[in-house]
């Protein structure tokens, strides 16, 4: 797994990226495969192993199932915890990465990262157009967007400070909407 810190708004976002095949070591999945999911909250930001996680799945595909019941979850680009359903509980998992795949979690870290604004899933699809509005602060993880002409690449922030803009999806495009 290799791991890359992105700066958003005064917050970290880690990418993720896992070779096909490769075993997931990480964190958030702790000893033994097992994850423990404490709580989740109404925007479905996860507790999970005493930290808050929002995931966002970019590329590739990863199948979590769980062990004691054989249940799939399969992870696919635009796949995220804030509008999926993640079960409070422990879960033993085994997780299949089939293919090179890329994620973007955010969790806190009392030493390096300040508790998570509110944030929302940011997703359109290449040819969607939207109105952003004035003051709105949109990390984008994944995708190229049209912003009155100027081309914002994916791994950047975009702060619309100087009144609502219309932004055209040039490619499919995912990120966070921060709200703070």
């Amino acid at each position: 797994m290799e791991f890359s810190a992105y700066p958003a708004f005064g917050y970290v976002l880690v990418r993720c990226k896992i070779n096909a095949g490769e075993i997931i070591q990480d964190i958030s999945v702790g000893a033994n495969n097992v994850m423990n999911v404490s709580a989740v909250s109404a925007n479905g930001v996860a507790t999970v192993n005493g930290s808050e996680y929002v995931w966002l799945h970019i590329s590739g595909q990863q199948t979590y199932t769980e062990q004691a019941t054989g249940e799939k979850t399969i992870r696919v680009p635009g796949w995220c915890n804030l509008v999926e359903n993640i079960a409070v509980g422990l879960h033993d998992i085994h997780v299949d990465v089939s293919s090179e795949h890329i994620c973007f979690s955010t969790h806190l870290n009392e030493t390096r990262n300040p508790q998570l604004p509110p944030i929302s899933l940011f997703k359109m699809f290449a040819g969607g157009s939207m109105v952003v509005e004035q003051k709105t602060k949109l990390y984008l993880a994944e995708g190229v967007l049209d912003v009155s002409g100027a081309k914002i690449q994916k791994m950047r922030q975009v702060y619309f400070k100087s009144g609502a803009k219309i932004v055209v999806a040039d490619t499919d495009c995912l990120g966070f909407i921060f709200h703070n």
